[in-house]
């Protein structure tokens, strides 16, 4: 499963890595919004990682990650 993240939602960043995500990649100055560039993460799970058990989903609460 792949997903891709603005730089400016940080917290959805962690929250992956929290979860076994890996980030492969960033593409630079990738999205143009409200005149501004940010960066685009690329992060990853395979099936190996998530039937080794290296997968985690950490209990959070309501409001802390930012959608």
């Amino acid at each position: 499963i792949e997903s891709r993240i603005m730089s400016n939602n940080k917290k959805v960043v962690r929250y992956h890595e929290l979860q076994g995500w890996v980030t492969e990649g960033v593409l630079r100055q990738a999205i143009l919004k409200n005149g501004e560039f940010y960066d685009l993460y690329i992060q990853s799970i395979i099936k190996d990682d998530w039937e080794s058990g290296r997968v985690r989903i950490p209990k959070l609460k309501e409001g802390s990650v930012e959608i």
